[in-house]
């Protein structure tokens, strides 16, 4: 499994169960700007992206916009609200138009019991994107810009981890 962590989830399942999943969804598109989801939503259904770009964010405590991803077709979206039935971890807005496959979460969590290796898959995704942020995490912490206080992980120059000058 470990050849199979730079590939996803719908990568690893192959084209017949690919084809499939997305049988189970509807087919929508939605112009550039639209949020898909928000942080803290139920989770009603989870979303293949078809097309176009999607920004992945939280709101940081002091309410400012971070960006933990921006994806590209042919990648699952709100599945780990759908798998745990908790709210949505992240927001999920377009940054292009887009267009998706919304499969309601009763179906996409039917799916992944009835296909063969479906949940190893989406393990084996899901815990190579941990892994690739808790790399990022270290390396910003080995560049003085990361600071653990008890439970919280801290940015301490914001305006350096963007790339800005800081006067």
């Amino acid at each position: 499994m470990i050849d199979d962590i730079e590939r996803g989830f719908l990568d690893l399942l192959g084209p017949d169960d690919y084809a499939a999943l997305l049988e189970l969804g509807v087919r929508r598109r939605f112009p550039s700007g639209t949020a898909l989801a928000l942080g803290g939503d139920p989770s009603h259904e989870v979303f293949i992206l078809l097309k176009g770009l999607v920004k992945v964010s939280v709101s940081s405590v002091d309410s400012r916009e971070v960006v933990l991803d921006v994806v590209e077709a042919r990648t699952l979206l709100g599945e780990v609200s759908a798998v745990d039935g908790g709210q949505r971890s992240a927001a999920l807005t377009a940054l292009s138009a887009i267009e998706v496959a919304c499969i309601p979460t009763a179906a996409f969590n039917t799916f992944l019991d009835a296909t063969p290796n479906a949940l190893r898959y989406l393990l084996v995704d899901v815990a190579s994107r941990l892994r690739r942020r808790i790399q990022a995490l270290q390396s910003l912490r080995q560049l003085g810009w990361v600071e653990n206080t008890g439970a919280d992980i801290v940015i301490r120059d914001l305006d350096r981890v963007r790339g800005r000058a800081v006067r």
